[in-house]
């Protein structure tokens, strides 16, 4: 992530759809990766909608109250 930021890269779209486990050190690099984002004013968004991520890192992020701080798609498909 903080590659394709610095490389210039305008939007950065971290696909978690197939994450069925997330501990702190993966919730960490996606703060991390949103954090190079903003420094390199790189819009940053997760996938797929918070409501279609696996039920524990569902509550990982909700327990830490990122669900709903972080950017999440809202229903679109972005594969290309």
């Amino acid at each position: 992530m903080t590659a394709a930021c610095a490389a210039g890269a305008k939007e950065l779209v971290v696909d978690i759809r197939g994450l069925d486990f997330m501990d702190s050190t993966g919730l960490r690099a996606i703060l991390d990766g949103r954090t190079r984002c903003e420094e390199h004013l790189c819009h940053f968004r997760l996938t797929p909608a918070r409501e279609d991520v696996s039920d524990q890192v569902r509550r990982l992020l909700q327990i830490t109250g990122l669900l709903d701080r972080l950017p999440f798609d809202h229903g679109e498909d972005v594969r290309r």
